[in-house]
């Protein structure tokens, strides 16, 4: 027997109704999407799959090229 499924089930039996709904990650919404350096939702840049709001983008230009 795998104890560690046993622990996960274990653990998510414990789980109240909210936590169990937003466990999962979420496609679609405001809050699906955030920057990946500092998880701000706001001014995301999508061009060439950066996902980074233009505050990060501006600090990292440099280093992106």
């Amino acid at each position: 027997m795998d104890w560690s499924l046993c622990l996960v089930a274990s653990t998510r039996a414990r789980w109240g109704h909210q936590q169990l709904y937003w466990s999962h990650l979420r496609k679609s919404g405001k809050s699906s999407h955030a920057c990946h350096v500092t998880l701000n939702w706001h001014s995301l840049i999508w061009k060439y799959s950066l996902i980074m709001c233009c505050h990060c983008f501006y600090q990292y230009v440099k280093n992106i090229g």
